[in-house]
């Protein structure tokens, strides 16, 4: 225990999907037991941010694979880093929620103060491009305080200035949903679940589509790594190649 109660809480427990690691629990935890009123948080606020996206497999190295794309789900939000990946944005960023850490803190971490961490809010999101729309992917940004930010992903279409950050660690959160075909200019209901611990994505209405199997998402990675394929499409050829002349072909 601590000998006296502390005027500064620094959160380090952000996951890719920001709040998985229990950080706004901490808040309260801390805001009750650890810290002086008045005590400063750092990050001081978190914004959540978010596209509609593809994520869909193709032709490769000459096979039709879009078969696995029934596959691509997973019921938690998988960790991806986005530039190395294959997607399509079919939507421009937009905000999911932010959440102001110290608001709460200065609470006591109680819920009178309004900042309450649960929410249940439907958004119409416009798609700027045409595609088969079975994700949200989304990042974070946090307010380290008046002049810094750091983030787990760079706004798509602007530039880093002043004391703005990215940490690569984090990649970025992907969650799939039902495939939906979507037309440029249309519109979609997204409906947004956040508790302590967790942020849900749901189209709205819901999708009932029975799940009876799942691809993890390494396979997809797998597949999408065209050294790899490349290595083994020669290395294949080879002992193909020496196996004919071993028999006299």
């Amino acid at each position: 225990p601590l000998a006296e109660r502390a005027d500064l809480l620094v959160l380090d427990t952000f996951d890719h999907a920001c709040f998985g690691m229990g950080a706004l629990a901490k808040v309260d935890y801390a805001a009750r037991h650890l810290l002086r009123p008045g005590a400063r948080v750092l990050p001081a606020r978190v914004e959540m941010r978010a596209q509609l996206a593809e994520f869909r497999l193709g032709e490769v190295c000459g096979f039709d694979l879009s078969a696995m794309n029934a596959y691509r789900w997973s019921p938690y939000a998988d960790k991806v880093d986005l530039s190395r990946v294959p997607w399509k944005a079919l939507s421009a960023s937009f905000s999911v929620c932010t959440v102001d850490l110290q608001a709460r803190a200065g609470a006591g971490g109680r819920d009178e103060a309004g900042e309450l961490w649960e929410m249940d809010e439907e958004m119409e999101i416009p798609a700027t491009a045409g595609g088969t729309w079975n994700a949200v992917v989304c990042w974070f940004k946090l307010q380290l305080d008046e002049a810094a930010t750091l983030g787990s992903r760079a706004e798509p279409g602007c530039q880093l200035e002043g004391e703005a950050a990215v940490a690569g660690s984090w990649q970025q959160a992907v969650f799939y949903l039902d495939e939906l075909p979507l037309a440029a200019g249309d519109s979609v209901a997204l409906r947004v679940r956040r508790d302590t611990s967790q942020v849900h994505f749901a189209s709205s209405p819901p999708q009932a589509r029975a799940r009876h199997a799942w691809i993890p998402s390494w396979h997809y990675d797998m597949i999408h790594d065209a050294a790899r394929n490349a290595a083994y499409e020669r290395a294949a050829r080879r002992a193909i190649a020496r196996r004919r002349a071993a028999a006299g072909g």
